[in-house]
């Protein structure tokens, strides 16, 4: 598990609902955790799994920050 902080301050909350409802890509944001500005990544599945799922958070964040 990792959770990483997104340079831009604030809530992830409104990318981790991007990221299930359109990259059907889960993440818990850091506001479930106390850790606002932060999400929460899995790395227990398969590796193709993981790669895809950091291939749909890297199109979420692009969608969110242009």
């Amino acid at each position: 598990v990792g959770a990483p902080r997104l340079r831009r301050r604030g809530s992830t909350d409104e990318l981790c609902q991007l990221l299930v409802t359109k990259y059907r890509t889960f993440t818990v944001p850091g506001s479930h955790m106390e850790l606002n500005g932060h999400l929460r990544i899995g790395f227990g599945g398969e590796h193709e799994e993981l790669v895809k799922g950091l291939d749909m958070l890297k199109h979420a964040l692009r969608e969110i920050h242009t």
